[in-house]
C-alpha cells in the first residue's frame, strides 16, 4: 500500500523565484526564500561566480563553503550565451525576481509591462536612482559612508570597520522580506512592484546606534561622541575573555558589586558612559584587577547570579561545545562535507528539514522546474488591496517586545 507524501507546510511553498545574483546580498535573499519553502531557480554563467572561489574553506569541489551555504536547494539555470543575463521565458511564470546586477542591466520597465503582477527586487549599493546609482562600492566603503566606521573604535586611534560583511547580509534580509510581503499582496489580488533596496540605506538604519544618528542629524554631536567603545566591554579573564553589557544603570551598579567595588556606587561620573570614557584607564584597572584573577566560568557564574548580561568570547570551533546549541540542533550537516547553522527559526515542533545539495555546473538546466500551481483552499484573510496599498496594509500585529 502506498501513502501520499505529506503536504509541504513551509509558509511560502508554491512561490516561484528567479534569482539573478552575483553578490552576497542577492544570494542571501534567495536563500531566505528557499528556506521559507519557495522554489528558487538561480541563473549564472560558470565563469561569473565571485562567491564560489572567494571567502570560506573549500569543500568537496571547487566552490567555497559560503557558496554552498547560500545556494543549497536552488535550481541552477544555464544562462543563454550572448543574450544577456536573462531569458524572457524564465520570467513568464515566476512570481518574484531577485537581482543584484546593478542599475540598467535588466529591462525593468519591459518586464513590468509584460507582467504587471511580477515582483522584482533589486539590491544595489546605492539604489537604482540618484547621482550615485552607478558608483562602485563595497562593504568597506559603504560602512564608511553610512557613519558606522566613524563611530567605532577608541577616540585616540583610527576608526575601525565591523567585520563579517554585515551590510550585505542585512540588505539581503530586507530584500527577502519585501519580496514576500509584495508577493502575498499579489496573491490577494494586488499588483506587482519593483522593490529598490539600497545597501547604504539599510546600513544607515542597522549599523549605527539610533541615538547617535538622531544626535548627528540634529546637529548635536556633543550628545553622542564621534567614536564609541562600551566600558566595560570585552575584558580579560584568567583563561580568556568575557564580554559584558551594562547599558542600564541597574546593570552597571550590579557590575560594580560583582567586581567588589561597591565603594564606587556613589561616583556620579562613573555612573555615566561619558564619565567612564574619560576615566577609562583608571576604571578598567579596577575591572581587570578582579577579572584577571578568575576563570571565565567563574565570572559567568557571578554575572548570572546578578543578572548581568555576559558571554564568553569564543570561536566557531567551540560552537559544538555549547549545550544549548546541541539541544536545539542549531548546527547541521551540509551534504558537501561541512557543518553549518540551520534555518534560525522553528515552525512549531516541526524539525528543520535536512540541508539540500548545491547544484553543480553540469547540472544546470535550460528552464526552471516550477511547482504546479494549486488554488489556495483557504479563504482570503484580507480583502484585495487597492493599487497604492502598502504590501502588509490591513495586517494586525500586537507588539509585545520590550527593547
Amino acid at each position: 500500500m502506498t501513502t501520499e507524501p505529506p503536504p509541504n507546510t513551509d509558509p511560502f511553498a508554491g512561490y516561484r523565484v528567479l534569482e539573478l545574483s552575483r553578490g552576497l546580498a542577492g544570494a542571501y535573499a534567495g536563500k531566505l526564500l528557499t528556506d521559507a519553502g519557495a522554489t528558487v531557480a538561480r541563473a549564472a554563467r560558470p565563469d561569473d561566480n565571485p562567491l564560489g572561489h572567494g571567502i570560506g574553506a573549500q569543500t568537496d569541489g571547487d566552490d567555497s563553503a559560503l557558496f554552498r551555504y547560500l545556494h543549497a536547494g536552488k535550481q541552477l539555470l544555464r544562462a543563454p550565451d550572448g543574450h544577456g543575463p536573462l531569458s524572457a521565458a524564465w520570467t513568464r511564470d515566476a512570481d518574484i525576481v531577485v537581482e543584484d546586477l546593478g542599475p540598467g542591466v535588466l529591462p525593468l520597465q519591459l518586464l513590468r509591462q509584460a507582467r504587471p503582477d511580477l515582483v522584482i527586487v533589486s539590491v544595489s549599493p546605492f539604489g537604482h536612482t540618484g547621482p550615485w546609482a552607478r558608483r562602485p562600492a563595497n562593504e568597506f566603503t559603504l560602512q564608511a559612508l553610512c557613519g558606522s566606521t566613524g563611530g567605532r573604535g577608541l577616540p585616540e586611534r583610527t576608526p575601525v570597520q565591523s567585520g563579517g560583511r554585515l551590510g550585505e547580509w542585512t540588505a539581503g534580509g530586507y530584500a527577502a522580506v519585501a519580496a514576500l510581503a509584495l508577493a502575498a499582496r499579489v496573491r490577494r489580488g494586488g499588483h506587482g512592484e519593483h522593490v529598490d533596496v539600497s545597501m547604504l540605506e539599510a546600513m544607515l538604519l542597522t549599523q549605527n546606534p539610533y541615538g547617535y544618528v538622531t544626535a548627528q542629524l540634529a546637529a548635536q554631536p556633543e550628545e553622542s561622541p564621534a567614536r564609541l567603545v562600551e566600558i566595560p566591554s570585552v575584558e580579560p579573564s584568567k583563561d580568556g575573555y568575557v564580554g559584558f553589557c551594562t547599558v542600564t544603570a541597574q546593570q552597571f551598579q550590579d557590575f560594580l558589586v560583582m567586581i567588589e567595588r561597591a565603594d564606587l556606587l556613589g561616583d556620579a561620573e562613573l555612573a555615566s558612559a561619558a564619565g567612564r570614557r574619560r576615566r577609562r584607564t583608571e576604571f578598567l584597572a579596577a575591572v581587570h584587577a578582579w577579572t584577571t584573577t578568575r576563570t571565565t566560568e567563574e565570572i559567568l557564574g557571578a554575572a548570572d547570579a546578578l543578572r548581568i548580561p555576559a558571554v564568553p568570547i569564543t570561536t566557531a570551533e567551540h560552537l559544538e561545545d555549547i549545550a544549548h546549541f546541541r539541544e536545539r540542533g542549531v548546527l547541521v550537516d551540509n551534504p558537501h562535507g561541512f557543518r553549518q547553522p540551520r534555518v534560525p527559526y522553528r515552525l512549531g515542533d516541526t524539525p528543520a528539514p535536512p540541508v539540500r545539495r548545491t547544484a553543480a555546473p553540469h547540472e544546470a538546466v535550460a528552464a526552471p522546474a516550477w511547482p504546479e500551481r494549486t488554488p489556495d483552499p483557504r479563504k482570503p484573510v484580507l480583502p484585495a488591496p487597492a493599487d497604492q496599498a502598502l504590501p502588509l496594509q490591513g495586517v494586525r500585529v500586537v507588539d509585545l517586545t520590550a527593547f
